[in-house]
C-alpha cells in the first residue's frame, strides 16, 4: 500500500485537467451525513418548551421522519459518490413525495427561524443548529440529484425550494459575511452549502424549463406508445397482447377510480361507531345510482365492455356479478327526496362499505391480478423476459404522462411565472455568494495550506535523510552520502533495516498527507466543471494555483531520486524482511549459545 500511494506522488498528472472531471467533492452519501441525521433527534431537544415553538418542532420532526423512512434509506444505501440511481414506478412516486415534503418542510424551518421562532433557539446554539440544519438540506439535495426516474428524468422538482433553504442558512448564519475557514464547523457548514447548491442545479434548471419538460414527456410517452417492439410483441405474443388490454382498461379505471374517491366523503368514514353514526349518504346515492353519466356507472360500463381473450372464468363470472349487483342498487338505497325522509343510517353505512370494500377493490382484484399473472405467463414461455418488458414500457407510459399533467397543472397556476422569477434571482444571489464570493476565498485557504505543508515536507525530509543517515553510518560503519547506497547496504542487514523501515513511516505518512491534499484540491476545481459551477473568479484562482503547485512539484521532484529509492527498498522489505529477520533471530541465538560456551570470538551485536 505504501509502495503505490509514493508511486502515485511520484507520477502525479497535471493539474486541473478537464477531461479527468472529478465527481467526489461532494458525494452523495457520508458519515457526515449520517452524523447529521442523528442529531436532529437533539436539535428537537434543544428548542425552548414554549407553545410558539411548538409549529418549528413539527417542521423539523417532518425532516426527521423524512430523512429517516425506509424508503429514503433504501434509496440512500444505493448511490455511492459519483454514481447515480434509476428508478421505476412507484419507487419514483415515493421518493418524490418524500423529497417534497421534506424540502417543503425544510423550508418552513428556516422561515420560522427567521421570523416568529427566532427566540426558540438559544443563541449559543444556533452555530451548530445551522450547521445540522445545513448538512440535512445537503443530504436532500444529494439524494434528489443523484435520482432520476424513467428516461432519466428528475425525480422531483424541489430545487427551488432548495436554493430558499440554502440561502436562508446563510443569512441566519453569516449575514453576507465570509467565513472563517479556519473554524472546521464553519469549513464544514460553507462545504454543506456549497454541495446542497450544485446538487440541487438540475433540478433547478427543470423548474425554470417546465415547458420544455412537458413536450419532452409528450414526446416520450408517444415514443413508448408506438415502440415496434411493443406493437410487435401486442400482435404475436399472445399474454403481452392481454397484459396490454388490462394496462389499457386498468387506466381507464384508474381515472374513474380517483374520480370516485374525490366524491366528497366516499369513502371517508372512520371504523369508530360514533363517527359512524353521523354522516349520510343521500346525496352520494343520488349521484352514484340515480345519473347515467355518474362514476359508478362509468366503471360498470368499462367492466361489461372489458374483453380480453386470456381472462379467466372466475374472473368473468366475478365480472358479471358485480355489474348484475350495480343493477339492481336502486332496488336497495332509495332516490334523494325518499332517502332523507328514513333514518338513513343504516343505507349509509352500507353504500359507503359497498363502494370500499367491493367496487374500489374491484379495480385491483381484476386488472391489477391480471396483469401480474399474464407477466409471469409471457416471461415463462418465451426466451427473453417479454413480460417483463411491456410491463416496465408500460409503466413509464404510465409514469411520463402522470409527470406531464402534474407539471402542466404547475404551469398554469397563477403564481408560476412569478415563482420563476423569484428562483432566477435566488440562484443568481447563491451563485454570486456562494461561487463568486466565498469560493474564491476558500480555494485560496486550500492552496496556501498545500503550498506550506509541501515545503514543511521537504523540510522533514532533508532532516529525516541527515539523521538517518548520521545514525547507520555510526552502526554500520561506513560513509554514506545518499539514501540510494543505504538501502542497498541495509538489504544485508536484515535487523537494522528494521529500524529504519519503522522511522520510515513518518515521512510515508507525512507524504500521503501531501498526496491526498493535492488531489483534493485538484478536485475542487475539476468539480466546479464538473457541476457547472465554474465562474471567472475560480477560473482565475484554479488556472493561477495550478501553475504555483507547478512549481512546487517542481522543487518536490528534487526528491525523486531518494523517493524512488525508498520506494524499491519498501517494496523489497515487504516481500523479504519477516524471513530475514527469521534468519537474523536464528542466528543470533546461535551466537549467543557459542558465546555462554566460552567462544570469544563471536560477540552479539547492540
Amino acid at each position: 500500500m505504501r509502495a503505490l500511494v509514493l508511486l502515485s506522488l511520484l507520477s502525479m498528472p497535471s493539474w486541473a485537467s478537464e477531461t479527468n472531471l472529478h465527481k467526489d467533492v461532494c458525494p452523495n452519501v457520508t458519515e457526515d451525513a449520517r452524523l447529521l441525521l442523528n442529531s436532529m433527534q437533539t436539535l428537537l431537544d434543544g428548542l425552548r418548551q414554549e407553545p410558539e415553538c411548538q409549529s418549528l418542532a413539527d417542521k423539523l420532526a417532518v425532516v426527521n421522519r423524512v430523512v429517516t423512512s425506509g424508503k429514503w434509506k433504501e434509496v440512500k444505501d444505493q448511490l455511492t459518490p459519483g454514481t447515480s440511481v434509476s428508478l421505476e414506478g412507484d419507487d419514483v412516486e415515493a421518493l418524490s413525495a418524500l423529497a417534497n415534503e421534506a424540502a417543503y418542510a425544510l423550508t418552513d424551518s428556516i422561515a420560522l427561524l427567521s421570523g416568529s421562532s427566532s427566540h426558540c433557539l438559544p443563541a449559543k446554539d444556533k452555530p451548530t443548529f445551522l450547521g445540522t440544519l445545513s448538512g440535512v438540506t445537503r443530504e436532500v439535495s444529494g439524494v434528489v440529484g443523484s435520482v432520476t426516474g424513467p428516461y432519466g428524468q428528475a425525480v422531483s422538482l424541489v430545487g427551488s425550494l432548495l436554493s430558499g433553504a440554502i440561502s436562508g442558512v446563510d443569512k441566519l448564519f453569516k449575514q453576507n459575511k465570509l467565513y472563517n475557514f479556519q473554524n472546521p464547523s464553519e469549513e464544514l457548514l460553507f462545504m454543506n452549502q456549497f454541495c446542497a447548491f450544485t446538487q440541487a442545479q438540475q433540478d433547478i434548471s427543470d423548474f425554470l424549463q417546465l415547458e420544455t419538460k412537458v413536450e419532452d414527456l409528450r414526446g416520450m410517452e408517444q415514443n413508448y406508445l408506438t415502440n415496434s417492439k411493443i406493437k410487435d410483441l401486442v400482435e404475436n405474443c399472445p399474454e403481452c397482447n392481454a397484459y396490454k388490454l388490462a394496462w389499457d382498461a386498468k387506466e381507464q379505471s384508474d381515472r374513474i377510480i380517483e374520480d370516485i374517491i374525490a366524491d366528497a366523503k366516499i369513502v371517508d368514514v372512520s371504523l369508530n361507531a360514533n363517527q359512524r353514526s353521523t354522516f349520510t349518504r343521500c346525496a352520494e346515492i343520488q349521484r352514484a345510482i340515480y345519473s347515467t353519466d355518474s362514476d359508478l356507472n362509468r366503471f360498470v360500463n368499462l367492466l361489461k365492455n372489458y374483453k380480453n381473450p386470456l381472462m379467466s372464468a372466475n374472473d368473468q363470472s366475478l365480472i358479471t356479478e358485480v355489474t348484475a349487483a350495480v343493477s339492481s342498487l336502486n332496488e336497495i338505497f332509495p332516490p334523494y327526496k325518499d332517502c332523507i325522509k328514513m333514518d338513513n343510517q343504516a343505507l349509509s353505512i352500507k353504500f359507503n362499505d359497498f363502494i370500499r370494500d367491493d367496487i374500489l377493490a374491484l379495480n385491483n382484484t381484476i386488472f391489477a391480478q391480471q396483469m401480474t399473472g399474464f407477466q409471469r405467463q409471457a416471461n415463462r414461455r418465451y426466451r427473453d423476459p417479454n413480460g417483463d418488458y411491456i410491463a416496465t414500457s408500460l409503466e413509464r407510459v404510465k409514469w411520463a404522462r402522470r409527470e406531464r399533467e402534474k407539471i402542466s397543472r404547475k404551469i398554469n397556476e397563477p403564481n408560476y411565472q412569478m415563482s420563476k422569477q423569484l428562483v432566477i434571482e435566488q440562484r443568481r444571489v447563491l451563485r454570486q455568494r456562494l461561487l463568486s464570493r466565498l469560493m474564491p476565498h476558500y480555494l485560496k485557504h486550500r492552496f496556501r495550506n498545500n503550498q506550506r505543508h509541501i515545503h514543511r515536507f521537504m523540510a522533514d525530509f532533508q532532516s529525516f535523510k541527515r539523521n538517518e543517515l548520521r545514525f547507520f553510518n555510526g552502526k554500520l560503519e561506513t560513509s554514506m552520502t545518499d539514501l540510494t547506497q543505504l538501502t542497498t547496504t541495509l538489504r544485508a542487514r536484515p535487523e537494522l533495516a528494521r529500524y529504519f523501515v519503522s522511522s520510515y513511516d513518518q515521512v510515508f505518512n507525512d507524504s500521503q498527507v501531501i498526496v491526498l491534499e493535492v488531489a483534493n484540491n485538484r478536485r475542487y476545481c475539476d468539480y466546479l466543471l464538473y457541476s457547472r459551477s465554474m465562474v471567472p473568479e475560480n477560473r482565475v484562482i484554479c488556472d493561477k494555483r495550478s501553475e504555483d503547485m507547478k512549481d512546487a512539484m517542481v522543487e518536490f521532484a528534487g526528491f525523486d531520486a531518494d523517493l524512488t529509492s525508498i520506494l524499491t527498498f519498501d517494496k523489497w522489505a515487504e516481500e523479504n524482511l519477516d524471513i530475514q529477520s527469521t534468519y537474523v533471530r536464528d542466528y543470533a541465538d546461535r551466537i549467543r549459545a557459542w558465546t555462554e560456551r566460552g567462544d570469544s570470538r563471536w560477540e552479539v551485536l547492540d
